[in-house]
């Protein structure tokens, strides 16, 4: 329900394109008050709208139905594809968003960090022991 009252003006631009196909798929969530209605608006853009409207004023179970068709008939709209692929998802989108930015180091990864590590320490312990404090006398130092 929330889906179609966000995306609504974008969900009546997109089957506009061919909304006859859409009310066929809805026949059976429709009265037939209902779908004359829609078939009298003058336009396509105007049918959708109404088409949605009163999808929404059913409540969950109609919009549920009416998400469910869309799914299943995607492919005659493309433009819905984006809307029911996952990363048009808000959740699955930020979840996938923060699963790509967390690092993920490999063995070797974690073999060169280690080595570079224990150089440093190795470097830094030669240095002090030579009695060398700072970068001034280390270059005077070579």
């Amino acid at each position: 329900m929330d889906m179609l009252k966000s995306k609504q003006s974008q969900l009546c631009m997109w089957l506009s394109a061919d909304p006859d196909y859409i009310l066929q798929q809805c026949v059976d969530m429709l009265s037939v008050k209902e779908f004359r209605d829609i078939q009298k608006q003058s336009s396509d853009l105007e049918k959708m709208r109404l088409l949605l409207k009163i999808t929404i004023e059913k409540g969950r179970n109609a919009c549920q139905s009416f998400s469910d068709i869309l799914r299943q008939h995607q492919a005659h709209y493309q433009q819905l594809q984006q809307l029911f692929s996952p990363n048009a998802q808000g959740k699955d989108q930020s979840v996938k968003r923060l699963k790509s930015e967390r690092q993920r180091y490999t063995r070797s990864d974690i073999y060169i960090y280690i080595f570079f590590f224990y150089l440093s320490r190795a470097t830094r312990r030669r240095i002090s022991s030579h009695g060398f404090h700072d970068d001034n006398q280390l270059i005077s130092w070579k």
